[in-house]
């Protein structure tokens, strides 16, 4: 996590809490949400922290204006067809794959889990008793892991 980032934490109450990290540190995190005064989570109070991750805009627009543009180049110098002609169409795929291609990266986001606290493991434990019965006793052994 970089301080600018936006993330979505979860505390161990289920609380989902949106903002931009401020500072972290190995047991604690600060966040500024919104304009308000910065909150400081211990690292007991996060249960998961996620970010949204996305593509820059520019290579999906690349990617498409160069899958649109390239074949329709290539196709037309094998054709009968003119340079002039031939541009104009490699252009006019090429803005339609340029179109695609910004539109793909927009709505393409992905929630990417940065971290999700370990629950703590209590010892496993023995206990053993001896239980008096009519005639005797018996030995009981509870285990719990």
């Amino acid at each position: 996590m970089t301080a600018g980032q936006s993330i979505v934490v979860t505390d161990v109450s289920g609380t989902v809490i949106t903002g931009k990290v401020i500072a972290v540190s190995p047991d604690s995190l600060q966040l500024r949400i919104r304009s308000s005064t910065p909150i400081t989570l211990t690292e007991r109070q996060v249960n998961h922290i996620t970010a949204e991750r996305s593509d820059p805009l520019w290579n999906g627009m690349l990617i498409g204006f160069a899958s649109g543009a390239a074949p329709v180049a290539l196709l037309g110098l094998g054709s009968s067809a003119s340079a002039g002609e031939v541009g104009q169409a490699a252009l006019g795929y090429g803005a339609i794959g340029l179109i695609t291609g910004l539109l793909v990266d927009i709505f393409n986001k992905e929630s990417v889990t940065l971290y999700v606290h370990q629950p703590t493991r209590a010892p496993a434990r023995v206990q053993m008793s001896v239980v008096p019965l009519r005639r005797g006793a018996a030995l009981q052994l509870r285990a719990s892991f």
